[in-house]
């Protein structure tokens, strides 16, 4: 399924700006770890260092956004309270049936296409730790002075709550236009954890 969505004018200038960019670090895909990556960018200390991406299970990234859409606090502190993992997700797949849906909902492989750089590696989000320290051996990372990265694994850079993520994973199994809206990205997730990328 080809996704099409259109740039909000709050967006133009973070996409305006991928055009710009030299060879990015780490390329930036909503609801995978981008704290966390923005922690390691400012920490790596190579003039042509190789590019990553993190990708991570479909289903688990949609849940990520339902909660952070539809659940947690608006910006302004305004409490959302919905916590009904069924509502939260019927919420969510309203949201991808529109033209101009949220960027959190928008499927990895779009992000993806958004650079036109090669991937040097995909690590999976479940498995970021591991293949962090593994990567960094393989790729000769260069760390600035000071930086240990054990610390950063212990940092818990973006809390959530896990409470319904069981349940809410079941339920998201059994809707068919989460498999159609997102099957670029199934396909991509199974290649990285199946080690063919």
């Amino acid at each position: 399924m080809k996704i099409k969505l259109t740039v909000k004018e709050d967006q133009t200038l973070w996409l305006n700006s991928l055009s710009n960019k030299p060879k990015p670090l780490f390329i930036e895909i909503w609801k995978n770890a981008s704290r966390f990556t923005e922690f390691l960018c400012q920490s790596i200390d190579m003039k042509d260092p190789p590019t990553f991406a993190v990708i991570r299970d479909p289903y688990t990234r949609f849940w990520s956004a339902c909660k952070e859409i539809f659940s947690n606090p608006a910006k302004d502190g305004t409490p959302r309270g919905e916590t009904d993992p069924v509502i939260l997700i019927e919420n969510g797949i309203k949201e991808i049936r529109k033209i101009d849906p949220n960027f959190h909902f928008a499927p990895q492989t779009w992000f993806k296409s958004l650079y036109k750089y090669d991937i040097d590696h995909f690590f999976t989000f479940e498995n970021l730790n591991n293949e962090l320290i593994d990567i960094s051996k393989k790729f000769n990372i260069k760390w600035k002075d000071g930086f240990d990265i054990d610390s950063i694994f212990k940092m818990n850079i973006n809390p959530s709550d896990h409470t319904n993520d069981e349940c809410a994973i079941e339920y998201m199994k059994g809707r068919e236009e989460l498999l159609c809206y997102y099957v670029d990205d199934f396909e991509l997730y199974n290649e990285v954890i199946n080690n063919n990328l």
